[in-house]
């Protein structure tokens, strides 16, 4: 579980990992009561959630979350110990409301009021190993956290060819078996840990392991302290039969730094949930405090702030609850610096406003989009994705000539593409096209909008495509419709070379 202000509105949120097929848990707290709101504040998630930790890897101010998966890097690893490739199962799972659900690491970017866009593949950190313990730390002190992970699990219960093996030698034997000698069996791969530097640009780039870790172990519970007082977070990590690691930092570094220790209200000494924001230039790092992190594991409570080249920190924010806050400025870099709920000065509680460009639904086209379902790996399982089911395309242009943006919206097979004309008023209406509806068995995947015979009004251009459809098939021709100029449309197969 991880804590963090995720909707930054003074309450306390969670964020719980659930292994297996049974969703994580992203519960929203409004006036102390939780509202879980996965499924409408995130588009996908791990699938086996492991470890998870809360931080700011954007420096924008708002909590993100990073979830570990079993996820392998190394190619050999992720053959022989993948899990099924079934689509019939992960539909099942999204349809008993376990959200989409994906075998990979989460990294949930903090896009403004809670709202999350999963980015671990464009940050390049989809994938670890089997994956345990995760921390967000500054490590270099250039400002931007980077990510710690734990890897190893002491047996490879997941081998596919030791499965198979099982099978082939116990499935027909009868009387007492010799477990141990099964297990003897079973593949033992030590892994190393793994250090994800952040480049600052929403990229991550992996340490190699002389500069990180560099020894292969079975590796899940870790931490971070600064055990020399030089400003620089140290790690310590724990493993499975074997003694704990220490790792001394030694990042050549003049970055500078910020502790910030809290005395919270009443019995919160520690100021367990408040979040911390630094404020330097046009830049904000948030983090909340708490102790226990990653994967069975516990940090001091103290939050760590590097700060890069800043040689003073502007203001320092505390979000006691939603009642108050309080506000430090023109604090000095490289110490401790101590926040007392009863002795600082506080004010009522307000979150910065979010910066960015809110949408609302217009709801000025009827339209609804009909695909019937289709499973491309069924047929081809080694398909890097899918080609069929990939959405309506659609194509703008002033389709009868009265000054308005019209549009097409291309449909699935089976059901016909349609045209919509602008009205006066700012809605759109659907228009008749016969010459279109007979070619609806065909799956539009593009369309384009141009003067095809020079009549100076617009025609439609369809490509059609899927998976569906075998080679050869008559479906798969492109078509073109003629424009009567005023917004008719009548099919020309003769003016177009035949392509299928």
């Amino acid at each position: 579980m991880s804590l963090g202000d995720f909707d930054l509105n003074g309450w306390t949120d969670m964020y719980i990992c659930n292994d297996y097929h049974h969703a994580d848990y992203l519960y929203l707290n409004t006036n102390g009561r939780f509202t879980d709101a996965l499924h409408t504040h995130t588009g996908h998630i791990s699938f086996y959630s492991m470890g998870s930790d809360v931080g700011d890897v954007n420096m924008d101010g708002l909590p993100d979350i990073f979830t570990l998966d079993m996820a392998f890097e190394d190619h050999v690893r992720s053959k022989t110990n993948m899990g099924s490739m079934s689509q019939a199962r992960f539909w099942e799972i999204v349809a008993d409301h376990q959200h989409y659900q994906y075998m990979q690491n989460g990294l949930q970017v903090n896009m403004g009021q809670g709202y999350f866009s999963e980015m671990a593949q464009i940050g390049g950190i989809s994938k670890s190993d089997w994956s345990f313990s995760t921390l967000f730390a500054d490590l270099d002190l250039d400002g931007d956290q980077d990510i710690l992970i734990t890897n190893g699990v002491l047996r490879d219960v997941r081998n596919n060819d030791f499965n198979d093996f099982v099978k082939e030698k116990y499935q027909n034997r009868v009387g007492p078996q010799n477990y141990l000698e099964v297990l003897s069996k079973l593949p033992s791969t030590p892994i190393k840990d793994i250090i994800f530097s952040n480049d600052g640009n929403m990229h991550f780039s992996k340490l190699p392991a002389e500069n990180g870790f560099n020894t292969a172990d079975f590796s899940n519970g870790m931490a971070y302290a600064d055990l020399d007082g030089d400003g620089k977070l140290d790690v310590i990590i724990n493993h499975v039969n074997a003694p704990a690691s220490i790792y001394k930092n030694i990042s050549h570094t003049d970055g500078h730094f910020i502790t910030v220790k809290l005395k919270g209200p009443g019995t919160n000494v520690d100021g367990l949930g408040c979040t911390v924001i630094v404020y330097t230039g046009d830049k904000k790092q948030a983090s909340t405090m708490q102790t226990t992190r990653g994967y069975f594991s516990a940090v001091e409570p103290l939050i760590h702030f590097g700060l890069g080249q800043v040689t003073k920190v502007d203001s320092v924010k505390v979000y006691w609850d939603h009642k108050s806050m309080s506000m430090l400025t023109n604090v000095t870099v490289d110490h401790e610096l101590k926040i007392n709920y009863e002795k600082d000065k506080k004010v009522p509680f307000h979150s910065d406003p979010i910066n960015g460009i809110m949408m609302a639904d217009a709801n000025v086209v009827q339209h609804e989009d009909v695909d019937d379902k289709y499973d491309d790996y069924a047929k081809e399982v080694l398909l890097p994705y899918k080609l069929s089911q990939n959405g309506p395309h659609i194509s703008v242009g002033d389709i009868n000539g009265d000054g308005n943006e019209d549009f097409f919206i291309g449909g699935a097979a089976g059901h016909p593409g349609q045209m919509y004309l602008a009205k006066t008023d700012g809605t759109f209406a659907l228009t008749k096209q016969p010459a279109i509806d007979s070619d609806a068995k065909s799956e539009d995947q593009e369309s384009a909008l141009f003067d095809i015979d020079g009549d100076h009004d617009l025609d439609l251009f369809v490509i059609s495509g899927s998976y569906e459809f075998e080679e050869g098939n008559p479906l798969l021709r492109d078509r073109i419709y003629l424009n009567d100029g005023l917004g008719h449309f009548k099919s020309q197969p003769e003016r177009l070379f035949q392509i299928t």
